[in-house]
């Protein structure tokens, strides 16, 4: 009781743990899921609860730090379904600001309805300019983060269903490129994929948005043309063969460079993505700003819950005549 009190007077409640707990499934990865210190949020009885992970990643040769959004009473469920969100450039949580999955009010949308059976993790680049991708002149391995640490630490530490059935993954701006670089290099661990005003870039020169930027993930330009998702797409043909949605308006001022193309590789995708979604949001206020994305979250919710409600199809059954 006394130590009751004292955790709910320091307004949060932290653990450590230095392996994963034997009851948690296991993320579908060699991959061990480190050691890692959770801090999570007071909140009262019958609320959404925010928790941060912290891990010392390899692949990213730093402290990782995951924001994770979990529904009311999230502690008495099992297999919660999992939506990974990035975040874009420059969104990260830091000082006095809130991570980007908050400022989009996810909280409050998780908090709804008590039988809320998903939950949302928010990895956190405080310096936020590799795109969620692996770099070439640099240690950080985002791509391999995300595919592997990531999630084994989440579903090491939250009741978060192992499947790759129960998994998404989406973002915003920056964010939504990385969410679609991951569904099509790594297909076999999501369901489906969300891009939110994805920047398509197609060239070092439009990757690298300002002249004082480092060298877009110190790629040369041939290296650019094996990695960017838009040529190995293009070459491999075969897609991602599951739930797509991408949304862009067409006054977003960071796609101006790539109009043309942008578009145009959006065209292309109907034809060879038979699940896209593909919404291009018309109008002076269909730009790239936080008013854009609020204006349409309903959309994206609704294209999120309607994923997670179509479950996970049973394994197929063995004749029993089968030797």
């Amino acid at each position: 009781m006394i130590l009751a009190v004292a955790v709910a007077a320091l307004g949060a409640w932290r653990w450590f743990d230095e392996s994963p707990s034997s009851a948690s499934p296991r993320a579908p990865s060699a991959l061990t899921a480190p050691a890692s210190f959770v801090e999570c949020d007071a909140v009262g009885p019958g609320r959404p609860q925010a928790c941060t992970l912290r891990f010392e990643s390899a692949a990213l040769g730093e402290t990782a730090r995951v924001r994770v959004l979990l529904p009311p009473r999230w502690r008495e469920k099992k297999n919660l379904k999992t939506l990974y969100f990035l975040h874009g450039r420059g969104s990260a949580m830091g000082e006095g600001r809130p991570s980007m999955i908050e400022e989009l009010g996810f909280a409050q949308d998780l908090g709804k309805s008590a039988d809320t059976g998903w939950m949302i993790a928010a990895p956190q680049d405080a310096r936020g300019n590799d795109y969620w991708m692996n770099g070439v002149g640099h240690s950080r391995r985002w791509s391999d983060f995300l595919s592997t640490e990531l999630i084994a630490g989440v579903e090491a530490h939250f009741p978060a269903d192992p499947r790759p059935c129960s998994r998404l993954i989406a973002g915003i701006s920056m964010g939504a490129y990385g969410a679609f670089y991951q569904a099509y290099h790594h297909p076999d661990l999501y369901a489906g994929a969300a891009a939110h005003s994805p920047l398509f870039r197609f060239t070092a020169e439009e990757v690298r948005l300002n002249p004082q930027d480092p060298p877009v993930f110190g790629l040369t330009t041939d290296e650019l043309e094996r990695t960017l998702l838009t040529r190995s797409y293009a070459r491999a043909g075969a897609g991602f063969r599951k739930p797509l949605w991408i949304d862009i308006g067409d006054h977003d001022e960071l796609a101006v460079r790539t109009y043309t193309r942008t578009f145009s590789f959006l065209n292309s995708l109907r034809a060879l993505e038979p699940q896209a979604v593909i919404r291009i949001f018309s109008g002076p206020g269909e730009n790239h700003a936080m008013s854009y994305w609020l204006r349409h979250k309903a959309r994206y919710l609704g294209w999120y819950e309607e994923r997670f409600a179509e479950g996970c199809l049973p394994a197929p059954r063995t004749s029993g005549h089968d030797h």
